[in-house]
C-alpha cells in the first residue's frame, strides 16, 4: 500500500513537471504572438486548430493543478508509519524477499493520453533547476552589462576630465615653486705649495742600449715668491720644490728652468714651466718621425705610489696598443720613448691620469736633420680640455715655400685635437695686436683625431690664435724661425688671476704676450707700466730676466716667448697658486 503511494506520488510529481513544461511552452507560444508587430491579427479570432490546441493546454493545466494538490494532501496515518519504517530499514532487508514480485503501478484516476513528441516527460526537478541556472545567468549578464556601462562611462568622464585639464591648463598660468641652491664661498686653508722642475733634457742615441735616455745640460732655475727647499728626484733627473705656506696666508709661488746646449749632438735653447703636480694632465707636442727624438718623464712627488694610466692620440685617432698602465713609486720617476710606442707619428697627444698621489709629466724633444742637431724643446701640461683655447703672441715667420712634409721646416703651426666623441664644429682665428682678424678658418675636427696646421701662408708678425669649438678641445703652438736651426713649442695657458707674478729665465730678449678675449678694452700694468689693450686685441711686453708682474689681468691669457735666431722658447703664464682659489660650496 505504502508503495503503491509512493509511486502515485511520482506519478503525479512527473505530471507537474509535465505541466509546467506544458505551461512554459504556452508561454513562449505567447510570447511569439504577442511579438507579432500587427494589432488587427492580435484581434482577430484564432483558427480553429490552434483554439482546440489552447482547450486542450488549459484542460492539461487543470490536470496538472489537481495533481499538485494531491501530492501535497498529508498521507494517511497507518501508510506514513509505514514509509517510516521502511526509511529505517537497511538496503539488504529490502533485497531478501527475492521470489517476492513487486507490486503493480496503480494507475491515476485520470486516463492517461499520449504526448506528443516536444510533450515528453522531463526528469523531476529538472525544470526548476533550469530555470535557477537561467536566473544565475541573466543575473550574471545583467551584472556584466552594467559593469561595462559604468566602465564606459567612467572612462569618457575621465577622459573628459583630462582634456578639460589640458585646455585649462594651456589657457591658465599655474603658480610655479622654485629653489635656489644658498651658495657659500669657502677659502680654503693655505698649505705648502709643491713645485716640479723637469731638470736636464732627456735625450736618446748617445748610448749603445736603445731606447735609454741620458741627462743633457744643466738647467738655470728662476724662482719667484718665498724660499723654497729643492728635492733631487733621481740621480741627474727633475727636482721637487716646497714653498712653506707663509703665517697661515695663501702662498703664491712660480719657477721656471732654462736650458741652453751647444754640443756636436744637442744644440738649443728651451724654457719650461716647473708645474705642480696634478691628477690629470694634457701633453701636446713633439713628433716621433725621423729625425725626432721624444721622450716621456713622469715624476712623482708624493710620498705614497702612484698608478697611472696613459691615453694616446695621433693623426689616425687613438693609438693602439699604447702605453702601458706603470706603478711610480714615491719619490720617483719613469721614462718612456714614445718612438718605440707610436713611430713615425707627425703629431702626437698624450692624456695622462694617475691615482694614489699626483704627478708632473715632461716631453723632452731633440730634432736632427743630416746629423745636425737642429733644436731642443722641454714642454709641460697644456691647458686642460675646454671650449675655448687662445696662444698669445705667436711669432709667424714669412716661409713663402713652406715644405709639410719635412719636419724641420715646417715653421710655425698649430696642433688641436677633439677630446670629445662626435665631430666638432670649431673655428681658428689670427687675430692681430689690434683686435683685427687677419685669418679665420673654420674646422670640423673629428674625434680623437691630433691635426696640426701650418700657419707659414699669413703676413710675418705676432698673433694670438684663437679656437672656438662646440666640443671641449686641446690645443698647442709650435715657433720656428725662417732657417729651421731652432723651435720652440708652446703650451696653451689657462686664464690668469687679476695680479701675476711671472718668472723669467735668462735669455735673448724675453718678450711678454698678453692677450685680450673681451669684447671691451681693458687696462694693465705690467712692471708698474699701464697698458691699454683694445677689445679682442693683445699687448706684447719687453721684460728683463728675473721676474715679471702683471696686474688688472683677470681672465686675460699671457705666455713668455724668446724669439731670436740663436734661441727659440715659449712658456705659457701659469697662476701662482691654483689651490688658493675661493671654492663655491651649494647646500
Amino acid at each position: 500500500m505504502t508503495e503503491e503511494r509512493r509511486d502515485d506520488a511520482d506519478a503525479h510529481a512527473e505530471d507537474a513537471a509535465h505541466a509546467e513544461n506544458l505551461s512554459e511552452q504556452s508561454v513562449e507560444e505567447t510570447s511569439r504572438a504577442e511579438a507579432t508587430p500587427s494589432a488587427e491579427a492580435l484581434e482577430a479570432p484564432l483558427p480553429a486548430e490552434d483554439a482546440a490546441h489552447f482547450e486542450d493546454l488549459s484542460e492539461r493545466h487543470a490536470e496538472a493543478d489537481a495533481r499538485a494538490e494531491a501530492l501535497e494532501a498529508p498521507l494517511p496515518v497507518e501508510d506514513a508509519a509505514h514509509f517510516e519504517d521502511l526509511s529505517e530499514r537497511p538496503d539488504e532487508d529490502l533485497s531478501e524477499r527475492p521470489d517476492e514480485a513487486p507490486s503493480e503501478r496503480p494507475t491515476n484516476d485520470l486516463p492517461a493520453e499520449p504526448l506528443a513528441a516536444h510533450d515528453r516527460r522531463r526528469p523531476v526537478g529538472s525544470t526548476a533547476a533550469r530555470k535557477r541556472r537561467r536566473s544565475a545567468a541573466a543575473d550574471r549578464r545583467r551584472s556584466a552589462t552594467i559593469n561595462a556601462v559604468n566602465r564606459t562611462v567612467g572612462t569618457i568622464a575621465g577622459l573628459g576630465v583630462v582634456a578639460g585639464t589640458v585646455w585649462a591648463l594651456g589657457w591658465m598660468p599655474l603658480p610655479s615653486l622654485s629653489i635656489t641652491p644658498q651658495g657659500m664661498e669657502v677659502q680654503p686653508l693655505a698649505g705648502d705649495q709643491v713645485r716640479v722642475c723637469a731638470g736636464p733634457l732627456q735625450q736618446l742615441g748617445l748610448t749603445n742600449v736603445a731606447g735609454q735616455a741620458v741627462p743633457v745640460g744643466q738647467p738655470t732655475v728662476t724662482t719667484v715668491g718665498p724660499t723654497a727647499s729643492a728635492t733631487p728626484i733621481g740621480e741627474q733627473g727633475p727636482s721637487s720644490y716646497v714653498f712653506p705656506a707663509s703665517d697661515g696666508e695663501a702662498t703664491s709661488a712660480s719657477i721656471a728652468q732654462a736650458i741652453d746646449i751647444a754640443t756636436d749632438k744637442t744644440r738649443g735653447y728651451t724654457m719650461t714651466n716647473c708645474i705642480q703636480p696634478a691628477p690629470t694632465q694634457w701633453l701636446s707636442a713633439g713628433s716621433t718621425e725621423l729625425g725626432h727624438t721624444l721622450v716621456l718623464d713622469i715624476v712623482n712627488p708624493g710620498a705614497a705610489p702612484a698608478r697611472v694610466n696613459f691615453e694616446a692620440y695621433g693623426p689616425s685617432g687613438a693609438i693602439s696598443p699604447g702605453i702601458p698602465e706603470m706603478v711610480i713609486p714615491e719619490g720617483g720617476h719613469q721614462q718612456v720613448s714614445l718612438a718605440g710606442i707610436a713611430p713615425d707619428l707627425a703629431a702626437i697627444t698624450l692624456k695622462i691620469t694617475a691615482t694614489g698621489s699626483t704627478v708632473a709629466a715632461f716631453l723632452h724633444e731633440t730634432i736632427t736633420s743630416t746629423l745636425q742637431p737642429v733644436g731642443i724643446e722641454v714642454t709641460g701640461p697644456t691647458a686642460l680640455p675646454a671650449t675655448t683655447q687662445v696662444l698669445p703672441g705667436m711669432w709667424i715667420a714669412n716661409r713663402p715655400n713652406v715644405d709639410e712634409t719635412d719636419p724641420t721646416r715646417l715653421g710655425t703651426s698649430v696642433r688641436v685635437l677633439n677630446t670629445g666623441e662626435r665631430v666638432a664644429q670649431a673655428t681658428m682665428q689670427l687675430i692681430t695686436a689690434d683686435g683685427a682678424i687677419a685669418h679665420e678658418l673654420d674646422l670640423e675636427l673629428e674625434p680623437g683625431k691630433v691635426v696640426n696646421f701650418p700657419l707659414g701662408a699669413v703676413p710675418e708678425g705676432i698673433y694670438t690664435v684663437r679656437f672656438d669649438s662646440d666640443v671641449p678641445i686641446v690645443a698647442s703652438g709650435r715657433v720656428a724661425p725662417i732657417d729651421a736651426t731652432e723651435f720652440a713649442s708652446l703650451a696653451a695657458p689657462n686664464p690668469m688671476r687679476d695680479r701675476e707674478v711671472v718668472p723669467v729665465p735668462a735669455g735673448d730678449a724675453p718678450r711678454l704676450s698678453i692677450a685680450n678675449p673681451t669684447d671691451e678694452a681693458r687696462d694693465i700694468v705690467v712692471n708698474g707700466a699701464t697698458h691699454r689693450i683694445p677689445a679682442h686685441g693683445a699687448v706684447s711686453v719687453d721684460v728683463a730676466a728675473g721676474e715679471a708682474t702683471i696686474e688688472g689681468a683677470v681672465g686675460m691669457y699671457a705666455a713668455l716667448h724668446v724669439t731670436s735666431n740663436a734661441k727659440f722658447a715659449s712658456i705659457p703664464v701659469l697662476t701662482g697658486n691654483p689651490d688658493a682659489e675661493p671654492v663655491t660650496v651649494f647646500r
